[in-house]
């Protein structure tokens, strides 16, 4: 039967002093606030990404309200006419009450 070396023993010591030193370190580290220099830049996604999704979703809601209003006009032919007369007629009705 083989016995174990003596290097296999030594890189188990060695692996028990590392993993414990990095999870020590990750412990400390919990429970405390990052610095300001610590904290990730969010420039591009502030000011470039999420805007630019916004727009893209908005295009996206304007276009599938178009094409409502398209299969709705092709549907109910004047129903845009009636639509809009009676977005008019509120806001006069508003106007006149001020």
């Amino acid at each position: 039967q083989r016995e174990p070396s003596d290097e296999y023993e030594d890189y188990g010591e060695h692996y028990e002093d590392v993993y414990s030193s990095r999870s020590q370190i990750l412990q400390e580290g919990q429970g405390e606030a990052p610095l300001e220099d610590e904290l990730p830049d969010t420039t591009m996604l502030d000011s470039v990404i999420l805007p630019a999704i916004a727009s893209v979703n908005a295009r996206v809601a304007l276009s599938a309200l178009q094409r409502a209003f398209t299969e709705a006009e092709r549907i109910i032919p004047g129903m845009t006419m009636e639509l809009v007369n009676e977005i008019v007629d509120s806001v006069e009705h508003v106007e006149d009450e001020r």
